[in-house]
C-alpha cells in the first residue's frame, strides 16, 4: 500500500514497515502482540505472531484490513491500516473483537510493537509523553522497559504522562504518534537497549481490560503516525503537528478566539493574579485540627485597597479557604461561607468592593474531594475500587480525604455553582484537585461504565458547567 510519500508493507509474519519516500527512511516494527488472561492457570498469556491466523480481508490503494484469529484462545479482531498523505492511521474497531472461549478474556493488544526502533549511539531521540514532552536521546547505557498510562495512574503520578503522543527523531526523519481514540486506556511503552542490537523504541499498548471480569470500553482504538522529514524532523516539528491536530481535528480554539465569547478572559494576559488565603485547619485525620483564620473578608478589602493605592490597576483575585471550615474544610459542603471570616454577607461585600476597584474576583473550589466532617458526605458517592474499597487520598484540613466520583459530584456542582455565581463573581472559576489520574469507579449504583474514560467524562461535565456558569474555568493539578 503506497502513495507518493509513504510505502506501507506487511510480511507473512505480520511484521510491518513504513517507508518515508522523501528521505528513504524505513521504520520497522514487530507483529502485533496480544495479552489475555489464562483462567485455568491464573496468569497472563502472551500471544505472538505464531499464535495467529492472519488474513487480509479488504485491500485497496490506501486501505488494508487484516483479521487476526487465535484459534486456541478463541480471540479474533481486526486491524485497519489507512494512508492519508504522510500519515498512517492504525485502528482496531471495538465491534470486531470476538471472544469465543471463556477461558481467555482479552486484556490488551499492541498493534505495532517496537515501531521505529533505533540503536544506541545513533543521532536522535525519542519523544516521551511526560510533562510537556520529554526527550530521551539514544545515549543511555542502562537496559530497561518503562511504561506510562496516558493521563497517568495514581501510582505513577510523579511521571506526569499528560499527553496522548509519542515519537522518534532519527537523522533527517521523524514520526509523531497521536492516540486519537481510546487514549484513556492506552499505555505508552518505552524500551532502552533492547536485545543484542541495543535498540530503543516507543510504542502504544491498547488496554481493553485490567482484570478478567472488567467490561471493555465501547470505543474504537486509533493511532495516527505522522511522518516528518528534513526541517520538520525534530521536536518542534512534532509540536507543530500536534498543535495542528488540536486545532483541526479537535477544534480547540486559541485564547484570542475565545475572548469575545468569554468576558472573564478579556485582558487576561494583562491581569496580575492575587491569591489570598483566608482560613483552614491544620491537617489531622479526624478533621479536628486547629482552625487558623488568617485573613477575614474585611481584611481582604484592606489588602486590595492597598494594592490599588500602590498603582495596580488590573488584577484577578482568587479567594482560598472562603468556604465552610476554610481550605479543604467540609467538602462537598461549601456554603454558607465560613462565619469566622464574615459569612455570606461579608463575602458579598468583599465581592462588590473588589469589582468597584476594577478587579476580577473568583473562588478557589473543589469538586473532587470529600470529608466525613461534611453533613453532605455520603460514602455512596465515593469512588469504589474493584475490591469495594472506597478510595482515599491524603489528610487535609477536613481530615482524611475521599476521592468522590465525578458523576456524583455533578449534582453538587449543579446546586452550588449558581449559588456562588449569585454572589456577583466576575472572574473565571478556579477548581482545585479536579483533574487527577483517572480512576475506575466500580460502584454500579452510579450508573456509569466502570472505565477510566467515564471518570474523565465526569470531570469534563463539571468543568463545562463551571465554564457555562462563569464564562471560564481554570483547573489546578
Amino acid at each position: 500500500m503506497e502513495n507518493t510519500i509513504v510505502i506501507f508493507t506487511i510480511n507473512k509474519t505480520a511484521s510491518a514497515s513504513l517507508t518515508d519516500v522523501r528521505t528513504g527512511k524505513i521504520w520497522h516494527c514487530l507483529a502485533p502482540q496480544v495479552r489475555c488472561w489464562n483462567v485455568a492457570e491464573e496468569r497472563v498469556r502472551e500471544l505472538h505472531s505464531q499464535s495467529f491466523l492472519v488474513e487480509r480481508t479488504v485491500s485497496s490503494d490506501t486501505f488494508w484490513q487484516f483479521t487476526f484469529l487465535a484459534p486456541k484462545e478463541g480471540i479474533s479482531f481486526r486491524i485497519e491500516y489507512s494512508l492519508n498523505g504522510s500519515m498512517l492511521e492504525v485502528s482496531i474497531p471495538v465491534s470486531s473483537i470476538k471472544e469465543n472461549c471463556q477461558y481467555f478474556p482479552l486484556l490488551s493488544i499492541t498493534p505495532l510493537p517496537g515501531f521505529g526502533a533505533v540503536s544506541t549511539g545513533e543521532p536522535g531521540y525519542m519523544l516521551l509523553p511526560n510533562y510537556s514532552g520529554v526527550i530521551c536521546r539514544f545515549d543511555k547505557d542502562i537496559s530497561l522497559t518503562h511504561s506510562n498510562m496516558i493521563y497517568m495512574q495514581q501510582s505513577q503520578w510523579e511521571d506526569f504522562a499528560d499527553l496522548p503522543v509519542f515519537g522518534v527523531c532519527h537523522k533527517n526523519s521523524a514520526f509523531l504518534g497521536i492516540v486519537t481514540s481510546g487514549e484513556f486506556d492506552t499505555e505508552i511503552v518505552t524500551e532502552l537497549n533492547r536485545g543484542p542490537e541495543r535498540q530503543n523504541c516507543i510504542y502504544p499498548r491498547l488496554h481493553f481490560r485490567y482484570g478478567k471480569a472488567d467490561e471493555i470500553d465501547n470505543v474504537d482504538r486509533r493511532i495516527c503516525y505522522h511522518l516528518l522529514s528534513d526541517a520538520d524532523a525534530d521536536y518542534a516539528g512534532m509540536a507543530r503537528t500536534y498543535r495542528n491536530y488540536l486545532l483541526q481535528a479537535k477544534n480547540l480554539q486559541p485564547l484570542r478566539n475565545r475572548i469575545p465569547k468569554q468576558p472573564p478572559l478579556t485582558n487576561y494576559d494583562s491581569y496580575g493574579f492575587i491569591k489570598i488565603f483566608c482560613a483552614g485547619r491544620s491537617p489531622q485525620a479526624d478533621g479536628q485540627g486547629t482552625m487558623h483564620t488568617t485573613t477575614t473578608f474585611a481584611e481582604v478589602q484592606k489588602i486590595l485597597q492597598a494594592i490599588k493605592d500602590a498603582g495596580i490597576e488590573k488584577a484577578s483575585v482568587i479567594l482560598v479557604g472562603w468556604n465552610q471550615e476554610g481550605h479543604d474544610g467540609k467538602y462537598p459542603t461549601r456554603l454558607p461561607a465560613e462565619p469566622r471570616l464574615g459569612g455570606d454577607e461579608g463575602l458579598k461585600r468583599l465581592v462588590d468592593f473588589t469589582k468597584e476597584l476594577g478587579y476580577q474576583i473568583t473562588f478557589h473550589d473543589n469538586y473532587a474531594d470529600g470529608y466525613q466532617t461534611s453533613p453532605d458526605f455520603a460514602e455512596a458517592d465515593v469512588i469504589t475500587d474493584r475490591d469495594g474499597w472506597p478510595i482515599r487520598a491524603g489528610i487535609w484540613g477536613g481530615g482524611t480525604s475521599y476521592i468522590m466520583c465525578p458523576s456524583q459530584m455533578l449534582q453538587f456542582a449543579e446546586k452550588d455553582l449558581p449559588r456562588t455565581k449569585s454572589m456577583g463573581l466576575n472572574g473565571k472559576y478556579y477548581l482545585d484537585g479536579t483533574v487527577q489520574p483517572p480512576r475506575i469507579c466500580y460502584d454500579k449504583r452510579h450508573g456509569h461504565p466502570a472505565t477510566r474514560r467515564a471518570y474523565c467524562e465526569g470531570v469534563k461535565n463539571i468543568a463545562r458547567l463551571a465554564r457555562r456558569t462563569f464564562g471560564g474555568c481554570e483547573i489546578e493539578n
